[in-house]
């Protein structure tokens, strides 16, 4: 089972200014907490115990949120993207290359999800299915 997780947050958004102007997106609170400790919360109660937090712009606000946030059993570590400002995701992955060895989930820093999302990702892999439909009799087949 993957036990790991990759987000990456080191975008400046720029796209939601003013709220990002000094804060990076996945900071931003969507209730009383942040868009990352909602993140952190659901990948650890799918047991994901391992994460590691692509960080550029804003990299001390980011420290310290992943500082200030206690999930038992969960090890986040920040890992910087010195070219946040100039590149996109590939850079992000790059610099978190030594945390890719295993299995891993990759998650963007601003992207809220239902808490089962996790869970149906590191479960079993459904059957396949394929249907088909023939127009001629508007019958379907599924398999």
């Amino acid at each position: 089972m993957c036990l790991n997780a990759l987000i990456l947050a080191a975008g400046q958004g720029r796209r939601l200014w003013p709220y990002t102007s000094e804060c990076p997106k996945c900071l931003l609170t969507l209730g009383t907490h942040s868009i990352l400790e909602h993140q952190l919360v659901r990948l650890s109660a799918a047991g994901i115990d391992q994460v590691t937090v692509v960080a550029g712009f804003g990299l001390d606000a980011m420290r310290h949120e992943v500082g200030r946030l206690h999930l038992d059993g969960m090890s986040v570590q920040v890992v910087y993207n010195p070219f946040f400002a100039v590149a996109d995701n590939l850079i992000s992955l790059w610099a978190a290359r030594a945390e890719m060895g295993d299995d891993f989930l990759v998650l963007n820093g601003d992207n809220v999800f239902h808490p089962d999302i996790p869970h149906f990702l590191l479960g079993p892999a459904p059957p396949p299915v394929a249907s088909s439909c023939n127009a001629r009799t508007a019958t379907v087949l599924t398999t």
